[in-house]
């Protein structure tokens, strides 16, 4: 059953879905955002990762649960990388929520004070045709970020805007 593109009672979707059980290569979980078309349940959407990122000794020292989670929430994630779901899926795949700190620590992810999280290299693992795309609806956190000049995600105002002074700021 589905409400507003949630699955609601996974018993009654047709097919019949398992919680917890592999479908394909996507895990089902209570809660997943799908999307209806034509009748027909659409679990993910397709997602890359770049080889920049993932064959990095950065990424690939981590333990291997922090590194199954970056995944997880790079499939997951909006088409601007912000993952609004990122203790759901911690749980659905056995991995804790230390793996979000060390995730964050080691410079993956920028955490929000709201619980959303954002993937920094979303830009270099994917492009999304602009007919493709779909907004984020966390618009109020996209002014609080930057993409960098190598395509990564940085918390904060861009360096290249020149400060102002307040007696230059004009009130009329």
């Amino acid at each position: 059953h589905i409400r507003d593109g949630k699955v609601q009672d996974i018993h009654k979707a047709d097919p019949p879905l398992q919680r917890g059980t592999t479908q394909g290569c996507q895990r089902i979980c209570e809660g997943t955002e799908i999307r209806c078309r034509k009748g027909v349940l659409i679990m993910a959407v397709k997602r890359m990762f770049s080889k920049n990122v993932t064959n990095t000794d950065r990424l690939q020292s981590l333990p291997l649960s922090a590194q199954a989670l970056y995944f997880h929430l790079g499939m997951n994630a909006d088409d601007d990388g912000f993952v609004g779901n990122p203790l759901s899926i911690t749980r659905c795949i056995g991995a804790s929520e230390s793996d979000l700190g060390v995730l964050v620590d080691n410079d993956f992810l920028i955490r929000f004070p709201n619980g959303v999280y954002l993937i920094k290299d979303w830009h270099v693992n994917n492009y999304i045709r602009p007919d493709r795309y779909q907004e984020t609806t966390y618009t109020d956190l996209v002014g609080a970020v930057y993409e960098d000049d190598g395509g990564r995600y940085q918390f904060g105002i861009p360096p290249d805007i020149p400060a102002v002074a307040p007696e230059q700021v004009r009130t009329d």
